[in-house]
């Protein structure tokens, strides 16, 4: 399978970057109709650092007295002040699938994106590959209902 990652705002390390080819693999094992072949499928994993954006409300107490300012805030900070949000697109023949993938660190993104990929590649196999799906080929049963036509005349 081919594949590219992209990132913006950040550099992505070698361990990320092993996780994401263990996803891959499992992707790949998943279609077994396109091993022959895999250079068909073609992957394009797209990930950005967002920087959390919050409203700083202040209160402001003034004190004429003391001519003193006691400044607090609405919100108070946040524990982790970056989060990650991507696309994975993994173009196929029939349909190509997208899948956007969100989360607070680089794995929690990647992991929540794959999971996604995994069950819209269920679908995929359902309702585009008949000999891998649960469904029967409806060629067959066209087949079984002219032979019966055929039979009665």
């Amino acid at each position: 399978m081919l594949y590219n990652i992209s990132t913006k705002g950040f550099k992505i390390s070698n361990v990320n970057l092993e996780n994401i080819e263990k996803h891959i693999k499992k992707v790949a094992r998943f279609l077994p109709q396109f091993q022959p072949n895999p250079d068909l499928m073609k992957m394009n994993i797209i990930i950005r650092k967002h920087k959390e954006r919050r409203l700083k409300n202040k209160e402001k107490d003034l004190e004429t007295s003391n001519e003193s300012v006691h400044i607090t805030t609405k919100n108070p900070k946040i524990t982790n002040p970056f989060y990650y949000t991507g696309t994975i697109n993994l173009v196929l023949p029939i349909k190509p699938l997208i899948v956007n993938l969100y989360g607070t660190n680089i794995d929690e993104a990647i992991n929540n994106g794959f999971k996604q990929l995994i069950k819209e590649l269920e679908t995929y196999e359902g309702l585009h590959s008949p000999n891998y799906s649960g469904y029967f080929d409806r060629s067959t049963i066209q087949e079984a209902l002219n032979q019966q036509k055929k039979d009665k005349k």
